[in-house]
């Protein structure tokens, strides 16, 4: 089984409840608390890396948007404390990502912003969110499709000259070259698609856009991708596990978002295997498996809101979070462990062309051409599943999906959680050991303007 490290995103842990049609439920943490949980999932070797929004970390000010360049600002002084609480916990930082959604400025879109004004300074927000994720060594950083988009057709610019597609090219172009001209840590980009919501349509709906959209930008080796699955793609009642394989063909799958999805819904943003897609994400990770994919996974949903409560005391609070990573750590475990048989044929013209070692058009060349898979329907899991049930007066989800995570184990895998902590622990420790090249807290590079 391929060693692959996870990832806890801060924006998860910080979920107070709302949703369109209600406030939030619980009181917001401090950013150190809510760094907290993340520190807590590190050391109970949960998590490896976490990642953020600018915003989650520091907040904006439009009307100051280029704050960091001056050295005596405040905003020094708070990321030095967050990069000390990081550093100390071990918790280096995978991806750090622009908030273009968050603000009424972008309203009507960041990157394709009608209004250059506006356009102007999300890409300012941008270079923003690249100093701060050098600073914290984050190794990626992403745009997602946010409000870059549209509601309906008429409100589409269609003119030649007003084409949102040039103008977003002209941003991720211009955020590239910084994050290479900064020579921090930062090493690539990923682009983060999705169908619709919060805007009508986006602009990047699916990987495959994405892929193409790439290739006419100015560095197309500095980006790739990060689907959300099973999410983003399920959403809109395509196929993730179709998404995840274009993505490793093309050698852009730099990343990976997880999170549970019932199909053509809104965006759920359930916990791990919550939803309806268990047999599909075993299927996703079989095929991580098969390209001996190497990369991060990184949890991007967070606890159901009907599980939630107010009123809670702040241990209370840090405890749902502590048990919704752990859930997302041990099912995510679980999936690795799952392997589905497969009936390998023989190709001669593929073996052929190994023989003559022929050039190869991706960085996982060596796994694109390789001898031809059928896979057997998982007979088994799918009865299984159907035959999982939990009894119905248990409705928490510190109850509920313990119990399901019970059942599912047993039932279809023979595997318990006592089994599972091991095996994870002792995951933890390679991973830890592979980290002793890390810099030690402090040393890792981080600086004023």
């Amino acid at each position: 089984m391929t060693l692959r490290k996870r990832s806890g995103a801060l924006w998860t842990v910080q979920y107070c409840g709302s949703d369109p049609f209600g406030a939030p439920i619980l009181s917001p943490l401090q950013v150190q608390k809510s760094l907290g949980i993340l520190t807590w999932a590190r050391k109970a070797g949960l998590i490896h890396l976490f990642s953020a929004h600018d915003d989650d970390l520091l907040p904006w000010e439009p009307k100051n948007p280029e704050d960091y360049l001056d050295p005596k600002a405040e905003i020094h002084d708070r990321l030095l404390a967050i990069k000390e609480q990081v550093d100390n916990a071990r918790l280096p930082m995978n991806m750090i990502t622009c908030s273009l959604h968050g603000n009424p400025i972008f309203t009507a879109g960041g990157f394709t912003n009608r209004d250059s004004a506006v356009r102007l300074l999300a890409v300012k927000k941008a270079l923003r969110a690249g100093w701060i994720g050098n600073f914290l060594g984050a190794k990626y950083v992403t745009y997602w499709t946010a409000r870059d988009g549209f509601e309906c057709h008429s409100c589409d610019p269609t003119a030649p000259e007003s084409n949102p597609y040039v103008w977003l090219s002209q941003a991720l172009n211009i955020v590239a070259a910084a994050c290479k001209a900064a020579g921090g840590s930062i090493e690539h980009g990923t682009i983060e698609p999705k169908v619709n919501e919060p805007r009508g349509y986006s602009y990047v709906p699916l990987v495959g856009s994405a892929l193409a959209f790439i290739l006419q930008l100015a560095d197309p080796e500095f980006w790739g991708v990060n689907p959300e699955v099973p999410q983003h793609a399920a959403m809109g009642c395509q196929n993730p596990y179709l998404e995840i394989k274009q993505a490793l063909h093309f050698g852009k799958l730099f990343f990976l978002h997880l999170g549970g999805q019932i199909w053509g819904q809104f965006d759920n943003d359930f916990p791990v295997l919550v939803g309806e897609n268990k047999e599909l994400m075993v299927h996703i990770f079989n095929l991580l498996e098969e390209y001996r994919w190497k990369g991060v996974l990184e949890f991007d949903c967070h606890p159901l809101r009907s599980d939630l409560a107010s009123g809670l005391s702040e241990e209370q609070h840090l405890e749902i979070f502590r048990q919704f990573l752990t859930h997302n750590a041990m099912m995510t475990a679980l999936i690795e462990r799952i392997l589905v048989p497969r009936i390998r044929q023989s190709d001669p013209l593929q073996e052929e062309v190994l023989r003559l070692n022929l050039p190869r058009h991706s960085m996982y060349g060596d796994h694109l051409v390789r001898t031809g898979l059928l896979a057997l329907p998982p007979a088994k899991a799918a009865e299984s599943i159907a035959k999982a049930s939990v009894p119905a007066e248990i409705s928490n989800f510190r109850q509920n999906h313990l119990a399901v995570e019970q059942a599912f184990n047993l039932a279809l895998y023979g595997v318990n959680d006592d089994d599972l902590a091991t095996a994870m622990a002792k995951e933890d420790v390679a991973a830890m050991e592979e980290d002793e090249s890390d810099p030690a807290p402090g040393d890792s590079p981080g600086w004023r303007a």
